[in-house]
């Protein structure tokens, strides 16, 4: 069975084609490498270069490798970004979806698991579940809420994973994003370049000042992606959508994450500004997708650092079979 996953030359797409590898599915990896690298794909995928915009090469793709269900991952991410590009972001985030929808519609695929994120939720201050209502804060929020509202509409059955923060590495694959946002290895290259890393903001109204987040490990979430497609693949279609939080269910704060680094990595921060666009308060609910996807976190935060850390350590070389 072919699936197609878009954006699998990207951090959590490589994560998420290797486990379909592994779940013993063909896949197929779409990407125009403008932030994925192609030194992360596994070996074993077959790859097609090319952008989410692009309607014809979609739609010869998906007619190609007999694709029935795509896992869509393809979209600019950056918060900050979006504040101050938003067109940017709606043009690529919410016009590539439109594509892909028209090309999915052409060839007849009717499966699709959607990569959202907890962004759609705006500013909360107690753990999140799937049935508050969307109010994103930034515009890349915007862009997944408008898509998710997009899949309510069309005849496709289709899953949106809203992530929480992904983090950690493996199979000689981790972040390597330019310039680089997350946290994790924002506090990993600066400790290791001598450097002192910048906190964004002591004045949240948090336990000690700093944002407060759910980390999952990206191995995690690839796990997540393969469960939700075989629900959908295990059914007659139907017409909706079926969201998840994922996120480990614990919150800790931007200072918490810097001192389990510092376990690996010694070095020392410094109190910036705020960055426009950050919740104060970040953190998942995931009953639901223990229960109906039949998920759970198999990592922590100390594995997230400790994997994160050895992969910054030895130079964010990819070592890929």
């Amino acid at each position: 069975m072919s699936i197609l996953v878009a954006g699998g030359a990207g951090y959590i797409g490589s994560f998420v084609a290797r486990a379909f590898i592994r779940a013993g599915f063909d896949v197929v990896i779409y990407d125009n490498l403008s932030t994925g690298h192609q030194e992360s794909l596994p070996k074993i995928a077959k790859f097609v270069k090319g952008d989410v915009l692009d309607h014809q090469l979609m739609v010869h793709t998906l007619k190609t490798h007999g694709i029935v269900l795509i896992v869509h991952l393809c979209a600019f991410s950056l918060v900050s970004e979006s504040v101050s590009n938003p067109i940017k972001y709606f043009d690529n985030n919410i016009c590539g979806a439109v594509q892909l929808l028209k090309a999915m519609e052409t060839v007849g695929v009717k499966k699709l698991v959607f990569s959202s994120t907890a962004a759609v939720y705006g500013v909360r201050s107690e753990k999140i579940t799937e049935d508050i209502a969307p109010a994103p804060i930034n515009p890349y929020g915007v862009s997944k809420h408008v898509i998710e509202q997009m899949l309510r509409c069309v005849d496709c059955d289709s899953v949106a994973l809203r992530y929480f923060n992904a983090g950690g590495a493996g199979d000689g694959v981790g972040e390597l994003h330019d310039p680089e946002t997350h946290l994790v290895p924002c506090v990993c290259e600066r400790f290791l370049q001598g450097q002192k890393c910048d906190v964004f903001g002591s004045d949240y109204a948090t336990k000690d000042g700093t944002c407060v987040r759910d980390y999952i490990h990206v191995r995690d979430l690839a796990d997540a992606h393969v469960l939700a497609a075989q629900r959908i693949l295990g059914r007659n279609c139907q017409r909706g959508l079926e969201v998840y939080n994922l996120g480990s269910a614990e919150g800790y704060s931007v200072l918490e994450v810097v001192s389990e680094i510092q376990k690996c990595i010694p070095g020392n921060f410094q109190i910036q500004n705020r960055r426009d666009g950050d919740p104060d308060f970040l953190v998942a609910e995931n009953a639901k997708a223990r229960s109906v996807l039949g998920w759970s976190p198999k990592y922590d935060l100390k594995d997230i650092v400790m994997d994160a850390c050895k992969w910054h350590k030895n130079g964010r070389k990819f070592a890929v079979e």
